[in-house]
């Protein structure tokens, strides 16, 4: 969808998170394309059973959020400007880690 496309890329430009609650269910468009736009930009897609659990998954966003790290690098001036797909990971196995796909270098 060139809508959902433009708007990926105004999220990667702007160095934006989507985090999305969805109450039911969760299958099929617009779902899997909220839910790919959460993943790559770094934030979460969660479902909740009912409109009354949305508080809860509003909450495990929040606390996600108080326990992020921000890291970062300098590619130099030489690289050219665009997306940089990057991959996070790490060492321990009992570790887990929510981080956006790439980077958008002006």
């Amino acid at each position: 969808d060139p809508a959902l496309d433009g708007a990926l890329e105004a999220l990667r430009k702007a160095d934006v998170a989507l985090h999305a609650v969805i109450a039911g269910g969760s299958d099929g468009d617009p779902y899997d394309a909220l839910r790919r736009t959460a993943e790559e930009t770094g934030g979460e897609f969660l479902t909740v059973a009912s409109p009354e659990a949305i508080d809860g998954a509003l909450l495990q966003i929040a606390e996600a959020l108080l326990r992020r790290y921000r890291l970062s690098y300098d590619p130099g001036a030489s690289e050219p400007s665009g997306w940089r797909t990057i991959e996070v990971r790490l060492r321990r196995p009992n570790l887990s880690v929510r981080a956006r796909r790439g980077c958008f270098r002006e």
